[in-house]
């Protein structure tokens, strides 16, 4: 097999599988022919062909997406996403979804979670992998005749032996200026922070941590999340330049970035974008690195 040909995303029509594996870096697949509510991605060092080093994810893309007025997309409205194959970018997945009102959401908040029943907006998700890089963008248009507001919850659950052991042990925050172990005894409740630069709607501060609207404890100075591999030699590093809050879920376990984005005029598009690295560095180059790489260059 050429190598153009083993080092891309292919589609099988019988499987619906996207495949795509490097020596040392992820590989990514997508079964389509389930419900497409997780990218399955892995990591694969060349020490550990068989046990992957940094452990295994599966991204949801989006999991929901709120405006001002509530939340306008999750659950089962999104279970039916369809990823395709882009033309002339073989190492790129993509799909594209329209929500028109009045929105009927359920599975996501419970009975207690604000609905925007009048959201009129279309999204397109792009997936676009390469050595030991995964990159996200949604593309958020406007459709209806009000701005809006656009938190969009992208969920990074960790499937993974790497993740099995110890991780909360090496998962790394930044609170001021500092980076430290994601603090022992949170909770889904509690294990969630605000950027002081970007804060979200209150309600749905309010929402997600109770009380966190008011309290400067509730906040991080960076949107970035870090993980370092259980022989100290890799950083995972993940997060949004439009990060508004980091998420760290201890019973999923999952750990989320959330891009936010303040306004979107009628009929604009906004993009917001989220990024996976891992790099053979401590954790403190290994940010150094991803912030020169991904947020310099994504910010607006």
């Amino acid at each position: 097999m050429k190598k153009n040909e083993k080092d891309s995303i292919s589609m099988s029509e019988t499987s619906r599988i996207f495949p795509r594996t490097l020596p040392d870096g992820f590989s990514i697949e997508l079964n389509t022919l389930q419900n497409a509510l997780a990218v399955l991605v892995r990591h694969r060092p060349d020490e550990y062909p068989l046990y992957p080093s940094m452990g295994e994810w599966g991204l949801t893309i989006p999991e929901m997406i709120a405006t001002s007025k509530g939340f306008c997309l999750g659950g089962k409205g999104i279970e039916a996403r369809k990823w395709m194959s882009v033309p002339e970018k073989p190492n790129t997945i993509q799909y594209k979804y329209r929500q028109e009102p009045p929105v009927e959401l359920s599975g996501f908040g419970g009975s207690e979670a604000r609905i925007d029943k009048d959201a009129h907006l279309e999204y397109t998700a792009t997936l676009t992998v390469d050595e030991n890089t995964v990159d996200v963008e949604v593309a958020i248009t406007n459709l209806s005749d009000e701005p809006m507001s656009a938190f969009t919850h992208l969920c990074n659950r960790f499937t993974g032996r790497g993740y099995s052991w110890g991780w909360r042990d090496r998962t790394y925050i930044q609170i001021d200026g500092k980076w430290i172990v994601v603090p022992p005894g949170i909770t889904p409740s509690t294990g969630k922070w605000f950027l002081e630069n970007n804060l979200p709607d209150s309600w749905l501060m309010e929402f997600f941590r109770k009380g966190s609207s008011v309290d400067p404890n509730a906040r991080v100075t960076s949107p970035l999340v870090c993980m370092v591999s259980e022989d100290r030699r890799y950083t995972m590093v993940c997060g949004s330049p439009q990060g508004s809050m980091v998420f760290i879920n201890p019973d999923n376990p999952c750990l989320h970035s959330e891009p936010y984005t303040p306004v979107i005029e009628p009929r604009e598009t906004a993009i917001q974008k989220w990024s996976m690295r891992v790099y053979k560095l401590p954790l403190e180059e290994a940010v150094v690195r991803f912030e020169s790489e991904v947020c310099k260059k994504q910010k607006k």
